[in-house]
């Protein structure tokens, strides 16, 4: 069945691409419909009435005519329909594949069988366009459209409404999915987009699947009207059109009173089971920001003597312009901080910041790895094994460069040993140029003055900087998003302007800590926030930003959200009605993050923080992952509804599988209050 629905999709895809018509017609509340299918009844009941009048033409080319009038793809009569087409069978794919998901024991192939079995006879229909005069002979026609629409499309409407909203034989389809629905647990992941994104779906699928059958009605009405005009043909037609008008009437009603229940806020899944994360993909990371580094005691030193590693503090980054492997053997680093020769160093990149946290290796065994966010894969020291061993020993290095070494003494003290430093390295240095230090607060605007709305978001890595990159669309009126108008707002080229900006204090195109921020030991805290916009206002724009706080980490980093006031009548976007939302609370709570990758867990995830908290980054665990990670990771997949939609909110959250690891910030999203516009639509359900 979901082969059925995705070829559904790809048909009406393919028509709609064909003709263009993006922004025709496109129907979806009780008033709106009845006009079109009096419209439509009457451009029929003209396109009848000026073939009929040609006396001149037999039956087989009126119909010919007729057919051509109304299905060519290059007809106005066309091209009103076509629109909804695609509407109905993106939402009901949409909501099918999600119900198949998250209910996978509900039953929906009747549900989804009926509702394709209505739009094939509509779409089998207008196949009729292509009019072969030997074959499609006026009996053949006149058996056809009694045969498979007469007979047929009124039971067919009428079951499904019955299935729906009316069954006799327990619990409806409607209050069966509420009942589902409602015990989904409070917090679980969604697939791209919220619960009454669905629901509201359906209930378009369902509205506009009565509407195209009924009009498919009133176009067996015109090859009925050209074969014998009269026969009660229009007493028949008003009565069907009627019963749809009021099929649609009570759709509208009863998920009016039901689309309240449901939930509006969603978040990605993470991988789970046999999927796997991917780098870039699934997840980034701060890299480098906070890491573990070897480095030879002499190098920590004044380059002519030799440091005990446990008295090391340096605040930023050592002057030394050669890197150490041994006393007699040392290579410098490039502009990058990169060694020239990679086996006269114990590290494939310099550490620019703070130095600090270091423990004695005597003999250290390591494998280093050469274009890796990781310095190192494993590394132990051969004197001491059980007690310093970090990382997967038994990984082997086939990926990466091996090397052993040994202390050295001192030539000119004899017992005077240099041993390697395992050190933590914070690399929030603005000379660092390979690590992950830096967040843009620039806003991620959709194009206002076009009429378009933010319809997703994610978190992404550009030049090593983190950004948030929303995605437009242009809306329309009834909160519609024009299809294939979605695309991703294009991130700014911030890299030159920002390092200019750190060489004159923070100044210049752009301003440190308004433009951007440059994360240290007084700015790596994220806020936990989640923010909604009232009714009738959507989401435009959103942004990290910066936020004083008293305590501990007082410059904090936090979620803003951008909105405009909207008029769903019309469509449009209302000018000079702009405004930030920022989060409210003090944050006062810590929540500890802990030093476990989550890479290392298949397990679902949940949130688990809250509005009042917020979060530091850290180096993951020494011993099980060498320090190499920089922890939290933060989910870099699209939240967004699969069908795009606008937003009434963004949030910002934390989840893990347990307190055990570190977990992944996220991102929240929230679809429009579908409950608040359907109940402004129909004030009277």
């Amino acid at each position: 069945m979901m082969i059925k629905i995705i070829f559904l999709f790809l048909m009406v895809f393919t028509i709609y691409q064909s003709n263009k018509v993006l922004a025709a017609d496109k129907v979806v509340t009780v008033d709106q419909i009845v006009t079109f299918l009096d419209q439509y009844q009457n451009d029929i009941e003209k396109a009848v009435k000026k073939i009929s009048s040609n006396k001149k033409l037999d039956k087989s080319t009126m119909l010919k005519y007729y057919f051509k009038r109304i299905f060519a793809k290059n007809s106005d009569i066309y091209q009103r329909i076509t629109p909804n087409e695609y509407l109905l069978a993106g939402r009901q794919a949409d909501f099918f594949s999600y119900l198949r998901k998250t209910l996978p024991d509900f039953p929906t192939n009747r549900t989804s069988k009926m509702l394709i079995d209505i739009f094939k006879i509509h779409y089998n229909f207008q196949q009729y366009r292509e009019f072969d005069e030997k074959t499609d002979t006026e009996k053949s026609i006149k058996t056809y459209v009694n045969k498979n629409i007469d007979k047929v499309i009124p039971k067919k409407l009428s079951n499904l409404f019955d299935h729906i909203l009316k069954s006799r034989a327990g619990p409806n389809l409607l209050d069966r999915i509420i009942e589902e629905i409602d015990n989904i647990p409070e917090e679980s992941c969604d697939d791209k987009g919220s619960l009454q994104d669905k629901f509201y779906n359906f209930y378009i699928a369902c509205i506009l699947t009565d509407l195209l059958a009924t009009t498919t009605m009133i176009d067996s009405y015109g090859v009925q009207e050209l074969i014998k005009s009269g026969s009660g043909n229009k007493k028949k037609l008003k009565n069907i059109i009627a019963e749809s008008k009021k099929r649609i009437t009570e759709y509208s009603k009863e998920f009016t009173l039901s689309i309240g229940q449901i939930p509006i806020n969603y978040r990605n899944c993470d991988p789970s089971g046999d999927e796997i994360h991917e780098r870039g993909v699934t997840y980034i990371e701060m890299a480098g920001l906070y890491q573990n580094i070897l480095m030879f005691s002499r190098y920590l030193g004044s380059e002519t003597s030799c440091v005990t590693c446990e008295n090391v503090y340096i605040k930023n980054g050592t002057n030394n312009r050669l890197c150490h492997i041994k006393l007699d053997e040392t290579t410098p680093w490039d502009e990058n901080g990169v060694p020239e020769n990679f086996k006269s160093c114990t590290t494939p990149r310099n550490c620019y910041g703070r130095i600090h946290g270091c423990v004695t290796m005597w003999t250290p065994e390591f494998c280093m790895l050469k274009n890796d966010v990781r310095r190192y894969k494993w590394i132990r020291d051969k004197y001491d094994p059980d007690k310093y061993s970090y990382g997967d020993i038994n990984s082997g290095c086939s990926d990466g460069e091996y090397d052993y070494r040994e202390y050295e003494y001192e030539s000119y003290a004899k017992f005077s040993k240099c041993s390697y430093c395992w050190c933590v390295c914070d690399d929030v240095s603005p000379q660092s140029k390979l690590a992950v230090n830096k967040i843009s607060l620039l806003p991620a605007m959709s194009r206002i003055a076009k009429n378009k709305v933010v319809t997703g978001a994610r978190i992404i890595m550009k030049d090593n900087i983190l950004h948030i990159q929303v995605a437009e669309g242009v809306i329309e009126p009834n909160y519609i998003v024009q299809s294939f108008s979605d695309e991703w707002v294009r991130l700014p080229d911030m890299k030159d302007d920002i390092q200019e900006s750190l060489a004159n204090g923070g100044t210049g195109k752009l301003k440190q800590d308004t433009d951007y921020v440059l994360c240290d030991y007084d700015k790596n805290a994220i806020n936990m926030d989640e923010i909604t916009i009232e009714y009738g206002r959507v989401v435009t724009g959103v942004k990290f930003g910066m936020k004083k706080e008293e305590g501990k980490h007082p410059e904090r980093i936090q979620i803003q959200v951008h909105s405009t006031e909207y008029d769903w009548k019309s469509g449009k976007l209302l000018k000079d009605t702009e405004k930030w939302h920022y989060p409210d609370g003090e944050h006062n709570v810590t929540s500890p993050v802990n030093q476990l990758s989550p890479l290392q867990s298949n397990k679902e995830t949940t949130i688990d923080s809250k509005t009042n908290e917020f979060y530091i980054f850290k180096q993951s665990d020494s011993k099980t992952d060498a320090g190499q990670t920089t922890l939290p990771l933060f989910d870099a997949s699209f939240v967004g509804a699969k069908v795009p939609a606008a937003l009434s909110g963004i949030g910002l959250h934390h989840r893990s599988s347990n307190r055990k690891n570190a977990g992944f910030f996220g991102l929240t999203a929230y679809s429009v209050n579908y409950d608040q516009y359907m109940n402004e639509l129909y004030p009277d359900a």
